[in-house]
């Protein structure tokens, strides 16, 4: 009888203690370093991990900020300040946070000024992440005439015919269609594309590009054949946005860049980018 105990008693401590120890097996990604790089008049900040990352990146307008997510990853740093000595970049925050359960390293990049940017993973090292800043073109100003200056038009002088503002709404943001070249593919708008969010996802490997309050005038996506593993291709509204998601099947997606267009956006492709398919947990999307 007591061994039977003993023996039940064997096998519960077992059964508990299992999902510890598969766990414990089970390391996460930790951020090794960050690196802040001039190009021209751009900046570029480097963010490497010791294992393959997946990453969400956003940008605020409003607080001039972009954040960087990086789930399942450890910050693997006591200090939670980056600090800058760039035209373009105030400093760099970091935090430890937990969304749904799930462990993120956020990275904050506050911003002096407004800027463009972009997020690609390195092709040949998935451990590198590269955020692209470009300084935003400021707009002219309008000419001002000061009370009592003598530049007011003469008499006999036609006058410019001044017509009323347009008060309506601007039109949504259209795609009228999704095109691919030998290194690219195009998503043609009926005008520019103010903000989107690019990110990947593995098993399957796919590139979702999400456009918020925008439209479509097309229900599917045709894809030829292509030297990138792209085999499928989706469009459709996803919680108000419009959602692009291409798929490559069994394999990662290759390295790629997203760039604003007049019309539209260009997914620039790297050939030879293609990985065995990571084990990492999917991206997290708030």
């Amino acid at each position: 009888m007591r061994s039977m105990i003993f023996f039940l008693a064997l096998l519960l401590a077992t059964w508990v203690s299992c999902p510890a120890l598969c766990l414990a097996e089970m390391p996460v990604p930790v951020l090794k370093g960050i690196r802040v790089f001039p190009a021209g008049e751009s900046f570029g900040v480097e963010i490497t991990t010791d294992k393959d990352l997946v990453y969400t990146c956003t940008k605020i307008p409003p607080l001039r900020k972009i954040i960087v997510d990086l789930p399942n990853t450890e910050p693997g740093r006591p200090d939670t300040e980056y600090k800058i000595d760039s035209a373009l970049i105030a400093d760099i925050r970091f935090a430890r946070i937990f969304i749904n359960d799930v462990l993120i390293t956020r990275i904050l990049i506050n911003l002096k000024e407004d800027a463009d940017y972009s997020a690609s993973l390195d092709p040949s090292n998935r451990k590198s992440l590269t955020v692209m800043l470009h300084k935003v073109a400021a707009a002219a100003a309008p000419a001002v005439v000061s009370p009592g200056s003598t530049n007011l038009p003469q008499s006999g002088v036609s006058r410019p015919e001044v017509k009323p503002l347009n008060t309506e709404p601007p039109s949504p943001v259209t795609v009228s269609a999704v095109s691919f070249t030998a290194d690219a593919i195009d998503i043609h708008t009926n005008s520019q594309v103010a903000e989107f969010k690019a990110f990947t996802l593995p098993e399957p490997g796919r590139l979702v590009i999400d456009i918020p309050a925008a439209r479509s005038s097309i229900k599917a996506i045709t894809v030829p054949a292509n030297g990138f593993g792209i085999v499928s291709a989706r469009i459709g509204k996803f919680e108000g946005k419009l959602r692009l998601v291409f798929t490559t099947g069994r394999q990662p997606f290759p390295g790629y860049s997203v760039e604003k267009q007049s019309t539209g956006l260009r997914v620039r492709l790297r050939k030879g980018a293609m990985e065995k398919p990571s084990s990492e947990s999917a991206e997290l999307r708030e």
